[in-house]
């Protein structure tokens, strides 16, 4: 079990010789979170939402197949060129 003297024949409590370390501990975090926020300040203001990001690295998509062209119909001799009627001669 762990007492708050260090030793049994030691006076100084163990807490008096360790809170320098921690003072020191606490101080470092301290400052590095005053130096993360100092130089990270900028980029939470100057966000932007997702979608008005250009998007340059993508390539651009592929162009749509063109439409297949539509088959002709088959035209007959017939509708081309009729046969014409036959003419009667002779009655007016």
């Amino acid at each position: 079990m762990t007492s708050l003297h260090s030793r049994s024949g030691d006076s100084v409590p163990a807490w008096r010789r360790w809170w320098p370390v921690a003072a020191l501990l606490v101080g470092l975090a301290a400052v590095a979170l005053l130096l993360w926020y100092l130089l990270f300040k900028d980029t939470a203001s100057t966000r932007r939402p997702v979608a008005e990001i250009p998007m340059v690295m993508l390539p651009p998509p592929p162009p749509p197949p063109p439409p297949e062209p539509e088959p002709e119909p088959e035209v007959t001799p017939e509708e081309v060129m009729p046969e014409p009627e036959p003419l009667e001669i002779g009655r007016a």
